[in-house]
């Protein structure tokens, strides 16, 4: 497991082993944002954001107040969802 530290300081390296770490997961495997984040390939502000708006677009869990974490089986649906095969199918994500 990679420590957790800001965002920018992570390497590109890091954050390739944080994606590699999600994509061979268990489906019941839980990650921190961060991983997460690497993983879809945004930042975890964008994350926090959407948590923080009431979106739907990522299902988490928050087994305590400062503890937030996405399930593998979450973060690979999420990529299927967002799966197009034609920029005019294309919905932006309000």
């Amino acid at each position: 497991m990679i420590p957790r530290k800001k965002w920018a300081t992570y390497t590109a390296h890091e954050k390739e082993l944080m994606k590699t770490a999600v994509t061979h997961a268990s489906p019941d495997e839980y990650f921190t944002p961060e991983y997460a984040a690497a993983f879809i390939g945004v930042s975890p502000r964008t994350l926090q954001s959407w948590r923080d708006n009431d979106s739907d677009k990522l299902e988490y869990s928050k087994p305590c107040r400062s503890v937030v974490l996405y399930q593998a089986r979450i973060l690979h649906g999420f990529l299927q969802r967002m799966t197009y095969k034609c920029t005019a199918n294309y919905r932006k994500a309000s």
